[in-house]
């Protein structure tokens, strides 16, 4: 574990996400054999984490209010793109139509929308989180296992999201329900997305 280090000034909390830039076919690995998602076939499939830092170089930084509870004196979440795990069917793109290719496209910036909106929630969530006691070194873990139930938590409702998205989109094949999710999610910008 880094040191931990009491630090009087307090970072803001800080997201960084997919939304700053557009999600590309560049950002899939290329795969001339049809990936499959829970033994489904499908034609592409974006895969998303999310990742906490804690650390400025090597320290967790921690502060202490006038209530004697510690808090996060720096967080960041990251919504990240996995390319590695993250496939479009190089055969299927071929086949396409450009506007066919768009559209698969359009599905899969959904997928990371859910995932941004999701990581900004536990974002909102980490940076409320504190607690009490004397002991910084003891604080800072509990923050940091409080911190990662928050993730493991959010995460879990996001991959419910994803297979409610899958269901009733029909994998991106319901055209009328896909527009439906598009128009949800993509027509806006998600600075204060809500879940």
């Amino acid at each position: 574990m880094p040191h931990v280090r009491k630090v009087d000034k307090v970072s803001p909390p800080k997201f960084f996400a997919m939304d700053q830039f557009k999600l590309q076919w560049a950002h899939f690995s290329s795969s001339e054999t049809q990936p499959t998602v829970d033994g489904k076939a499908v034609h592409a499939t974006v895969a998303m984490s999310c990742e906490f830092d804690f650390v400025e170089r090597g320290d967790v930084l921690m502060y202490q209010d006038s209530q004697r509870k510690w808090w996060f004196g720096q967080v960041v979440v990251k919504a990240v793109i996995d390319k590695s795990r993250s496939i479009v069917w190089a055969q299927q793109l071929r086949k396409n139509t450009p506007q066919q290719n768009l559209e698969l496209l359009k599905h899969e910036r959904v997928h990371v929308e859910l995932a941004e909106r999701h990581a900004r929630y536990i974002l909102q969530q980490v940076k409320i989180l504190s607690v009490a006691g004397s002991d910084m070194g003891v604080a800072c873990q509990q923050l940091i296992q409080s911190a990662d139930r928050i993730r493991k938590d959010h995460w879990d409702k996001l991959k419910n999201m994803n297979a409610q998205y899958e269901r009733e989109t029909a994998h991106g094949t319901n055209s009328s329900v896909q527009q439906q999710w598009n128009s949800l999610y993509l027509s806006v910008k998600n600075t204060n997305a809500t879940l």
